[in-house]
């Protein structure tokens, strides 16, 4: 059986590489930020990205767990990478499509199938959600759900 990637994970993996990020180890939401000339800053608000006349700058909200901030990092990252113009003046439908895309961009870039499929995982997803969950500094909830739809997409 032979796995194809899809469009985004494609995209993901480019990204990285483009990056010389090649290893769980190397991500780091600050190295990301400088590459690829995004400011971020922190504050006490709901994280959002802005975006204006080259003027990019991700707000992340200082006051949720360090996976979670990661995870709204790359949230934020889908908006600017893959949408253009101002998401309040849309449509509500349209809206809502735009965040399924940035929360599906969100768990192919904090948790990129290439880096994934290197790793040796134990058969058990119990024991597996874990090791994701540290390696990709993501929350276990998150490490559960990619796992998910990376085996499913891998393995049938």
């Amino acid at each position: 059986m032979s796995y194809t990637k899809t469009h985004l994970e494609e995209f993901v993996e480019a990204l990285y590489r483009n990056m010389n990020i090649e290893h769980p180890e190397q991500i780091d939401m600050e190295l990301i930020s400088r590459r690829l000339g995004i400011l971020i800053d922190y504050i006490d608000t709901p994280s959002k990205s802005v975006y204006d006349a080259g003027f990019v700058m991700i707000l992340i909200n200082k006051q949720v767990p360090l996976p979670v901030q990661w995870q709204e990092f790359a949230h934020e990252l889908a908006h600017i990478l893959r949408h253009a113009g101002n998401q309040t003046l849309l449509p509500d439908g349209l809206r809502m499509m735009q965040e399924w895309q940035a929360e599906h961009f969100a768990a192919y870039f904090c948790v990129p199938g290439f880096m994934l499929e290197k790793i040796e995982l134990p058969s058990s997803l119990q024991e597996a959600i874990p090791i994701i969950s540290e390696k990709f500094n993501v929350m276990p909830w998150f490490a559960a759900a990619r796992f998910n739809q990376w085996f499913h997409r891998y393995f049938f």
